[in-house]
């Protein structure tokens, strides 16, 4: 395996996911570097991803987002930002703490 030699500095987002009664979100994404993707999932505290969507998209998309997760009874809720929101979210790779260093290829 080698490690990549180019920063990626976006994270799309494909789906949030949202268990009740826990205390993170979990981003399911991918990075796009050195010409190809790489999906992963990654844990982020609610407080921290509130206020990355909040700083880079504004109040109201989180309001959304909050809306869709509290609107269903179901334990494990999911928002697709293309489909529930209308728009695609990237946030800072940097920010959600992807290093470079800890994507790999075979």
């Amino acid at each position: 395996m080698k490690s990549l030699n180019h920063f990626p500095s976006t994270f799309n987002v494909n789906y949030i996911v949202f268990e009740k009664n826990d205390t993170a979100f979990l981003l399911q994404g991918y990075v796009y570097s050195n010409q190809k993707k790489y999906y992963t999932t990654i844990p982020v505290d609610i407080l921290r991803l509130s206020r990355l969507i909040e700083h880079s998209l504004g109040g109201q998309i989180m309001q959304r987002i909050w809306d869709r997760f509290y609107s269903s009874s179901d334990p494990i809720v999911e928002v697709n930002p293309k489909k529930h929101l209308k728009m695609d979210i990237r946030l800072k790779s940097s920010e959600l703490g992807i290093l470079t260093n800890k994507l790999k290829t075979a």
